[in-house]
């Protein structure tokens, strides 16, 4: 593994489906319906080998056709595998949204097969891992590994990103943050992680850098985000016509490792992350089939420029 970035966590299969007429609990409604490989660390390592910053995946997959898929897909791509673990008798993750301009109105996932994403899991990938200048993971991992990746980072030259995946596993998430250098999630999750009704972003924020971590990102969707770094600032979003928002917060994380990769300052990172966000939610998909690092560099300027 000599990737650059190392993303650790989801790799599923995304199912989308577009209902045509107003959803209803009885009697059959038509629908368009998509399906790909997803997954927030794969998403995040896809985004990143398609606008030229080499990263690599570890994860776990089923033994079965959908894990095969997947393996194939992310090679295809120029990912790194050697981190990932294909698990006898398990069911490779899924994910399944139905989508309503764009905006998941219902989503179902089964992400079982990372609760046995162990030390022992780990372990086996760290030798290569750990020589990556950026690690990322998201919480589809035990709070358990998540807290080992903190405690490494004290012993070696990588920069720690954490990324929440969902407001369920924003309890995996560790009660103190020393040691994570950065930490994406959005409202509703820093909500349920800081055990509250509801939180702004600000407030958010420095709760959050309160519990030790260096840097904080708070999505809000079509608002943009609040970053705190520690001094807290809003960053609008990037305009777009949004056909299907999924992948969106894993374009924003990895424009911004990409642009940290390359020395720029947090608030500069996340800026260009908006950029890749706003790509994203262009195409039906977790992942643009069309981006590339010159499309992602004539978007940035027409950013700037606006």
């Amino acid at each position: 593994m000599s990737a650059l970035i190392a993303c650790m966590g989801g790799a599923c299969t995304d199912h989308v489906v577009r209902p045509t007429g107003p959803v209803q609990r009885d009697g059959e409604v038509t629908a368009q319906s998509a399906s790909w490989y997803g997954g927030v660390a794969l998403n995040v390592a896809e985004n990143l080998q398609r606008i030229g910053v080499p990263a690599a995946l570890v994860t776990r997959i089923g033994d079965d056709d959908a894990g095969n898929g997947l393996l194939a897909h992310a090679r295809r791509a120029g990912i790194d595998v050697a981190g990932v673990e294909q698990a006898p008798g398990d069911a490779t993750a899924a994910y399944l949204a139905i989508l309503e301009n764009g905006v998941p109105l219902y989503a179902f996932s089964d992400m079982r097969i990372f609760e046995g994403f162990t030390r022992a899991v780990l372990d086996r990938a760290w030798p290569a891992a750990s020589k990556a200048r950026i690690v990322f993971a998201d919480t589809n991992l035990p709070c358990g590994v998540l807290t080992e990746l903190a405690r490494r980072r004290g012993d070696a030259a990588f920069r720690y990103v954490l990324g929440v995946s969902s407001v369920p596993t924003a309890g995996n998430v560790p009660q103190r943050l020393a040691g994570v250098d950065l930490l994406f999630m959005n409202e509703a999750e820093a909500a349920q992680y800081l055990g509250v009704t509801a939180i702004s972003a600000p407030d958010a924020v420095s709760a959050l850098i309160a519990r030790g971590a260096a840097a904080v990102v708070v999505t809000r969707g079509r608002a943009g985000c609040v970053v705190g770094d520690p001094e807290i600032a809003a960053i609008p979003s990037v305009p777009a016509t949004v056909v299907d928002t999924t992948g969106a917060g894993d374009a924003l994380i990895a424009g911004t490792l990409a642009e940290l990769l390359a020395g720029a300052p947090v608030r500069d990172a996340v800026r260009a992350g908006s950029v890749l966000a706003a790509i994203t939610v262009e195409t039906l998909g977790t992942v643009s089939a069309t981006l590339s690092r010159s499309v992602f560099e004539a978007r940035r300027r027409v950013a700037a420029a606006s």
